[in-house]
């Protein structure tokens, strides 16, 4: 048999949540998930390689969330979370033009404290404020082995080892209904600390970006079942640590840090419809995105030259202004009592201002359709459409990516398949993701798409 390139590798996955009731007014809640994938092949080697690498990961998120309710109406919910994230990725490459074996390790770890309070001074007016509070730390081990055997040679990673992040935001979000308009409107405010260690060959970094947001928006009714959509927000990107300390071989070329970049900031703006009614609901949205100060990938120079290792230099700067836009649509009809049908479409696209040039890895038009079927027995099944057309519009950028094949990403489609029975004291239920065994990329992607596989899952309620 024929092993396909980029399929075959494993994954493994669990995950739980418990919801402990401690008083008639207060509850604690758990949760635990944990993700690992190996052999995950590449569909297309990166710049710099001449053999794809085969990397394994392990993602985690564990968190704790304490819930207090009030008859206060200011202090109507308070909650408090405690959270913690892990990722962790290991990769083999052969060096092109060498004949020795980079092995690297990276763990990235969140550790976050979230306050968050729900307030209802009145029937018209519902409150949500809070204070969030994370730090990512990020480790990277990389070392060179010749292939013929020989000494281990340790060198810097594509992250800095023992980088930092602090982020502290607070913020308010506040919903009126004034008439027959309801208003949404809140603000956030977010700091963030960043701190890259020196090493033998870059500089240390230290920077403390500080950014504003809003939003505004409305929904009012236009008849008994149609209302009018609209907002406006203000969006802040600081940078992150891939986008000051990435170093190595990538896509494109070949990244080295940076220390002087900006924030990234938005303006959106979008306007839609939305219907309902007592069978069916549905919304048709559009959306426009300016970007400015957008942090991107800009050839560069690293020690005077415009090359290292053989491959162009590239660094991340405030490389200018972009236009994204699109449109979104849903669906939401009860064909009959126990029959439920759902769908979604989505288009995007994005272009450089000043440059007519499309933005990198735009998706293609996409969708999704699910019939859900539900006795009255507590049997139910699930039949889902995932599908996507070709994106062949691709920017120059795209052209010399190895994750992307010089005429585009081939469109695609595949099913999802799930059975279930609901009983008094929980659920069970039996699920075959891609029942086709399709072999699939997502555009811009360098991992394929799961294939075939079969979930099994038991939900407890006490």
């Amino acid at each position: 048999s024929q092993r396909l390139p980029g399929t075959g590798y494993a994954n493994q996955s669990a995950q739980g949540r418990l919801r402990v009731k401690l008083s008639p007014r207060q509850q604690l809640s758990l949760g635990y998930f944990h993700t690992q994938q190996e052999n995950l092949d590449r569909a297309g080697s990166r710049a710099g390689d001449s053999l794809a690498s085969v990397p394994a990961r392990t993602q985690q998120l564990a968190y704790l969330r304490w819930q207090q309710f009030h008859e206060n109406p200011w202090l109507h919910e308070v909650s408090v979370t405690a959270s913690w994230q892990g990722l962790g990725l290991e990769s083999s490459d052969l060096r092109q033009g060498t004949d020795a074996r980079q092995f690297d390790q990276t763990s990235l770890n969140t550790l976050g404290m979230a306050l968050t309070v729900h307030s209802h001074p009145n029937p018209y007016w519902h409150v949500v404020s809070g204070v969030e509070y994370y730090q990512d730390q990020a480790s990277h081990a990389a070392r060179v082995q010749p292939v013929a055997g020989g000494s281990e040679m340790e060198i810097r990673g594509w992250l800095p080892h023992q980088a930092t992040a602090t982020h502290l935001a607070a913020f308010t979000d506040h919903t009126l209904d004034i008439l027959k308009l309801r208003l949404h409107l809140g603000g956030r405010a977010q700091g963030l600390g960043i701190q890259i260690p020196a090493d033998e060959r870059f500089e240390d970094v230290n920077l403390s970006p500080l950014g504003f947001s809003g939003q505004l928006g409305g929904l009012y009714p236009l008849h008994p079942h149609w209302h009018l959509v609209t907002s406006f927000q203000t969006g802040f990107r600081p940078p992150n640590l891939h986008d000051l300390g990435a170093f190595g071989p990538f896509s494109l070329g070949m990244a080295v840090p940076t220390d002087s970049l900006r924030p990234e900031h938005s303006l959106n703006a979008e306007i839609g419809l939305k219907m309902q009614r007592q069978r069916m609901n549905a919304s048709l949205m559009f959306f426009r995105t300016r970007l400015s100060d957008m942090i991107d990938w800009v050839e560069g120079t690293f020690e005077g030259q415009a090359t290292l290792d053989g491959l162009p230099v590239y660094r991340r700067e405030n490389a200018g202004e972009a236009l994204v836009q699109g449109v979104e649509a849903s669906l939401d009809l009860d064909i009959l009592p126990v029959l439920n049908l759902q769908g979604s479409l989505s288009y995007v696209e994005g272009k450089y201002l000043g440059q007519d040039e499309r933005m990198r890895r735009m998706p293609p038009l996409n969708g999704r359709l699910a019939l859900h079927y539900a006795s009255r027995r507590g049997i139910w099944s699930r039949l889902v459409w995932q599908y996507a057309l070709q994106q062949d519009q691709i920017s120059v950028a795209d052209r010399i990516d190895p994750a992307i094949a010089p005429l585009g990403t081939a469109g695609w489609q595949v099913f999802h398949l799930s059975l279930g029975y609901d009983l008094p004291w929980g659920s069970l239920s039996v699920g075959m993701q891609n029942v086709f065994d399709t072999y699939y990329l997502r555009h811009g992607s360098v991992l394929p798409e799961p294939g075939r596989s079969v979930q099994l899952s038991v939900q407890v309620r006490f």
